[in-house]
């Protein structure tokens, strides 16, 4: 229950915030944006984040109290090194469709061989874990994965 350790994160000072819409009272969380302070709201980003099984409606009465969307490219959250989901594609299309000027997360099976359909869905911040942590060349692989998301954004 992350809304039972909210204030102690929120005193920690992160940059940001993600729930998982999954895990969540709808409720709570409702009334924890509706109570928000303005200070935490102006230096806090909060985001949401979503399964594949999940259709992009679970978020919509959230937008107004969101700054960004995480899509979850993997079926199992929490596991690192699984495939990706490509389901994940039509939810980001959906979402830049309904909402153009939000950022959309990605992050779970985000690699070399990813990225370009991922950036051209709509996805402007990539979560990278095993595809760089998981070889022997951590920095060229951001190299690599930096080229490829750049030539989609051109293409």
């Amino acid at each position: 229950d992350p809304l039972a350790l909210i204030d102690t994160f929120t005193m920690i000072g992160p940059s940001k915030i993600i729930f998982h819409i999954e895990t969540l009272d709808n409720d709570m969380v409702m009334h924890f944006f509706d109570t928000l302070p303005e200070i935490t709201r102006q230096t806090i980003r909060f985001e949401l984040a979503f399964g594949v099984e999940s259709d992009v409606s679970v978020i919509l009465p959230y937008m107004e109290s969101i700054d960004s969307i995480q899509c979850m490219g993997i079926s199992r959250v929490g596991f690192q090194g699984q495939a990706f989901d490509p389901r994940v594609i039509d939810q980001i299309k959906k979402l830049r469709e309904l909402y153009p000027e939000k950022t959309i997360a990605v992050d779970g099976g985000v690699n070399e061989e990813t990225i370009a359909s991922l950036a051209r869905a709509g996805v402007t911040e990539f979560v990278v874990g095993s595809a760089i942590f998981g070889n022997d060349d951590p920095r060229g692989t951001i190299e690599r994965l930096k080229t490829r998301c750049n030539a989609a954004f051109t293409a």
